[in-house]
């Protein structure tokens, strides 16, 4: 199910959100460049590492076509065991699609910073790209974050 995804996920997006979080640091003025330089640093140790991991658990799941949740093929019912089940699976659903969107944009700025470091991309041109990525990373966590807190509290009884 999907839930294998979404634990997966946790490790990369801990990065992506503390790669965030350093950069909303700086700007705010609470901590220095060097200091953002150092953990952005850490935050990209195993990073693409964590991305591929979920990439390809995601992958897997989507080529299968087992069920989510029992009664998947029969019509929905709200007073049916089943209709739990749809809601926590379309939560799920809803979360992992979230967390695949956020991947692919902390994936592509791996990729720009290791540009960056081997000389294929200008400073200047990387600093664009960083802004632009971490606007879109912050609304994209976000949007993950909702999704997650949702899918939180719904389940497919037992």
């Amino acid at each position: 199910m999907q839930q294998r995804e979404l634990n997966v996920a946790r490790p990369a997006m801990s990065q992506w959100e503390g790669h965030i979080a350093a950069m909303n640091q700086l700007v705010a003025g609470k901590i220095t460049l060097n200091q953002a330089l150092a953990f952005w640093g850490k935050t990209r140790v195993r990073a693409a590492r964590h991305v591929h991991a979920f990439h390809r658990v995601d992958q897997r799941f989507l080529s299968t076509t087992r069920s989510l949740c029992p009664g998947r093929d029969s019509p929905r019912a709200e007073a049916s065991p089943h209709g739990a089940c749809f809601d926590a699976a379309e939560a799920a659903g809803a979360t992992v699609k979230a967390a695949r969107v956020t991947m692919a944009t902390w994936s592509h700025h791996l990729q720009n910073m290791e540009r960056l470091r081997s000389g294929m991309l200008s400073p200047t041109m990387a600093q664009q790209m960083w802004l632009h990525t971490w606007r879109k990373g912050v609304q994209e966590l976000q949007s993950y974050h909702r999704h997650l807190d949702k899918a939180k509290h719904l389940r497919c009884p037992a």
